[in-house]
């Protein structure tokens, strides 16, 4: 809690340790103490008046628990569109085949390498029985597969060898392909092993709660080798993506860069909750469960960090789907302090509880619509444009100053003449046949 609201023991505490430091300082004035809390508390207050001026009755209203959560799992209800290029001059199976062996598990490729090692030196086995054998015409099969696997592991326990021209030409080609082999498999394995071994957790949903009097919304990052292999320079970036239209009702796909409250960290060793802030800069203003659904927004995190054991780059990602944002809801307490330890409850990462949220109402949702209307003259924003939602936006009424007139790339999307095909309001599908 802030100081000043509602934390009279954390704040005491904090006065103590503030006195004993400036005593050691050799400042001993306790009203400079006093002062200094002092100002740290008006910042909050000032924050919080802010926010009761901008979020207010009867424009939003306080409800809990707006929409429910879905039973499925997180990665079940994302929905997968499956694309499928034309004309495009990609790298073919060699690529396809490439990016198996490094995306797949070591256990995986281990295996794979394996049996393709086991079939190539049968196909050399038949090889040398095709041209008569490799150890002379009295050999069998099952010499020339011995052969040609002695020849691929360097063993060489001298009880064959090559006879003949045929052979001897076999062997020389086997050579090159054994050391091609051996070359891309110690490669693989080795890049495999240093890749570092390390498991995260994102919560299964995204909520919206009021916090110091303003909605927010939040989302929780676990670490769950923290309590012996941290996570370093952390940082991350949240797209938030959904289907907008300008005034000439054109469709288009819109990605945003949410504006984070704290974007950055030194190290992540439990769990991190990340909060964007919901005003009027934000591209969710005046959001509702309905506006989600119409403009089929879809959310996409990414966190990159510094792996201190091997010093690699660590990249994890995840998505959520319109479903997947909560209206009205916090998390459950994840940490419990008990004897100078403090403990992480991992089971408590995902798990939810109503909490007061400032909702919209019809009304005010109307009214946000037909003051942030572009003109018909002004320009059309750039399909799939990556913007920085920065920028002062028009709102409602007397809490939001009407004079500035936004232009089309800074507005929300709205309403719009209805045409076949196209998207009106907040992407909502009028006679449309594509996906």
């Amino acid at each position: 809690a802030p100081l000043g609201v509602g934390a009279p023991d954390l704040r005491e505490e904090m006065m103590h340790s503030a006195a004993a430091a400036a005593s050691h300082e050799g400042c001993s004035s306790p009203r400079k103490i006093h002062h200094r809390e002092h100002k740290l508390s008006n910042e909050y207050t000032c924050q919080e008046h802010k926010n009761k001026q901008l979020y207010s009755e009867p424009s939003f209203v306080l409800r809990k628990a707006v929409n429910l959560p879905s039973g499925r799992p997180r990665a079940e209800r994302l929905r997968k569109q499956k694309l499928q290029f034309l004309s495009a001059k990609n790298s073919g199976w060699g690529g396809r085949i490439f990016k198996h062996i490094l995306a797949g598990s070591l256990v995986m490729v281990i295996v794979e390498m394996t049996l393709y090692i086991f079939i190539a030196n049968l196909a050399f086995g038949g090889i040398y029985s095709a041209f008569g054998g490799c150890c002379g015409p009295k050999q069998s099969f099952w010499d020339d597969f011995n052969f040609a696997f002695q020849t691929f592991t360097t063993v060489g326990y001298g009880t064959l060898s090559p006879v003949g021209i045929s052979a001897n030409v076999i062997v020389f080609f086997q050579g090159i392909h054994n050391l091609i082999v051996t070359t891309i498999f110690a490669g693989v394995v080795f890049t495999k092993f240093v890749r570092p071994r390390w498991k995260y957790a994102f919560s299964q949903n995204i909520v919206i709660h009021n916090q110091r009097g303003a909605p927010h919304l939040c989302f929780r990052f676990g670490n769950l080798e923290g309590e012996y292999n941290k996570l370093l320079g952390v940082s991350v970036t949240v797209y938030l993506c959904r289907y907008e239209t300008d005034s000439k009702g054109y469709r288009f796909h819109h990605n945003h860069i949410l504006d984070m409250v704290s974007d950055q960290r030194w190290e992540v060793n439990g769990v991190w909750t990340l909060m964007h802030k919901i005003d009027k800069s934000s591209p969710l203003f005046m959001a509702t469960v309905e506006s989600l659904n119409e403009s089929r927004t879809h959310i996409h995190v990414a966190i990159s960090g510094t792996d201190p054991v091997t010093d690699e780059n660590v990249l994890k990602m995840a998505a959520y789907a319109r479903e997947d944002v909560l209206f009205g809801y916090n998390f459950e307490d994840q940490l419990m302090f008990k004897d100078g330890v403090v403990y992480v409850d991992f089971d408590n990462l995902s798990k939810l509880k109503p909490a007061e949220v400032w909702y919209p109402t019809p009304q005010t949702i109307e009214e946000y619509r037909r003051l942030t209307q572009p003109k018909s003259g002004s320009s059309s924003p750039k399909p799939d444009e990556t913007v920085r939602m920065d920028r002062p936006a028009s709102g409602l009424g007397m809490l939001i100053d009407e004079s500035a007139v936004p232009n089309r790339n800074q507005a929300e999307p709205v309403s719009s003449p209805k045409k076949e095909g196209v998207v009106s309001g907040y992407g909502s599908l009028e006679n449309s046949t594509s996906p």
